[in-house]
């Protein structure tokens, strides 16, 4: 079984390379969270390893919920 990593603040630079090289070189399940990433991070959204939460970090409920079952947050 995989393990799930979220990146907060997703739509970022580094998030951004961060991503595609955890996607190369990892077997992670990751949960893209930050402002507006179904629109900004689209070309992720048909990738069955990444899950997309639009969010704040002024919503702590949702950002809460995008934590439930993962194993790391960077």
């Amino acid at each position: 079984m995989s393990k799930k990593m979220v990146i907060l603040g997703a739509a970022g630079q580094i998030a951004r390379q961060l991503t595609v090289r955890l996607l190369a070189e990892t077997d992670l399940n990751l949960v893209l969270y930050g402002r507006h990433v179904s629109q900004r991070l689209a070309r992720w959204a048909a990738n069955d390893r990444v899950t997309l939460v639009d969010g704040d970090f002024q919503d702590q409920a949702r950002l809460q919920a995008a934590l439930v079952g993962t194993d790391w947050s960077i």
